[in-house]
């Protein structure tokens, strides 16, 4: 296993964080203290999308969903190109699952940068659903608002039915893998992909990458990720809700599925068993780099290296964008200091280039 110690342009915005906020100490009242702090983060992601909309590339609207179980309809918010092309028929569509621990963030956040960037890239509908949170809302709850607003995409918008993907990050990659298990066993429409990034997979907390990386710090630890599994499971009896509890025979029916995790991410270890439950899962990591690395310095190569790799692998599945295309792939503009070498894990095979990939 390569070494967890962060890359230094992370290492140096982990630093410059503990002297304006402080250390991390225990949690006092987890909610708030997950939730809290995201609360800009979300203001900030839906004033980019509307910034975004604004300069007349992408349009944004909001849709209601109604649940097959649970009160009332959920908002999501669904981004399309300003010009959408004519053969609609044609064009992908990409459910996207926010993260926030399970109890943190929105359905903006994550969507500010996913939303425009395949939007433009595929003339895609993207699609991101407000899902229920704890501690309101428990287990299956959670699992079903998602699989409601896949199954929403599948009825009301027009796309190539081959071309359906869904992509969830860190708790939306948990959210995301039991939303296919549900996909594979209602046997209602197909997923065409499936996209997990830096996922939350087991409730246990006690892998490799979690024992290793346990001491609180400002981008993820491991007394947060216990405190959402407590209560996303508080109540909840099936195992249905949890990706790892997905039988081998779940796992046979999924779709084609690409795992991204960075090596300094807590959650490493379950990305990595979960994407070796398969011998065709691809699993693509980034060298020292923390969870949500691409958010946190979305300039550093590693960062740009990883949403080409994003970019690649909807283009491949789609058929649209080759994945080897490297004319539609952004190019490196950072310093030498942020460019350091990495590995992608491919089908088992491991290679190595410039910058890193989560």
């Amino acid at each position: 296993m390569a070494s967890r110690k962060l890359l230094p342009v992370f290492q140096e915005e982990l630093n410059r964080r503990e002297r304006e906020y402080g250390p991390v100490k225990e949690l006092k009242d987890p909610i708030e203290d997950v939730r809290g702090p995201r609360k800009d983060g979300e203001k900030q992601a839906k004033s980019d999308l509307e910034e975004e909309q604004s300069r007349g590339s992408i349009r944004m609207e909001r849709v209601s969903i109604r649940r097959s179980k649970g009160p009332g309809e959920m908002k999501a918010t669904m981004v399309t190109p300003k010009d959408p092309g004519d053969n609609l028929s044609e064009r992908p569509c990409i459910t996207f699952l926010h993260g926030g621990l399970l109890m943190g963030s929105d359905e903006h956040v994550g969507l500010e940068l996913w939303g425009p960037l395949l939007a433009l890239e595929f003339r895609a509908v993207v699609i991101s659903p407000g899902y229920r949170r704890v501690p309101d809302s428990h287990g299956l709850e959670l699992v079903q608002d998602c699989y409601d607003a896949v199954h929403w995409a599948w009825k009301n918008v027009q796309f190539h039915p081959e071309k359906f993907f869904l992509f969830g990050a860190s708790a939306g990659g948990l959210l995301a893998a039991c939303t296919t298990k549900l996909v594979v066993r209602t046997n209602e429409f197909k997923l065409g992909g499936l996209i997990l990034e830096a996922p939350m997979l087991d409730p246990a907390c006690d892998s490799e990458s979690m024992e290793e990386l346990s001491e609180p710090n400002h981008y993820l630890h491991k007394q947060q990720v216990e405190f959402g599994w407590e209560k996303y499971l508080e109540g909840e009896t099936s195992e249905d809700a949890i990706p790892v509890k997905a039988t081998q025979e779940d796992i046979e029916k999924f779709p084609p599925t690409f795992v991204a995790s960075g090596v300094s991410d807590p959650l490493n270890s379950e990305a990595r068993a979960f994407a070796g439950r398969r011998e065709d899962f691809v699993l693509w990591e980034a060298q020292g780099s923390p969870h949500g690395f691409h958010m946190i310095k979305p300039k550093a190569s590693v960062s740009i290296d990883y949403k080409a790799w994003a970019k690649g692998t909807i283009g491949k599945l789609s058929g649209i964008a080759p994945i080897d295309d490297a004319s539609r792939l952004p190019a490196s503009n950072t310093t030498s200091e942020e460019t350091k070498s990495g590995s992608a894990t491919i089908s088992g095979t491991s290679t190595t280039g410039q910058g890193s990939a989560t």
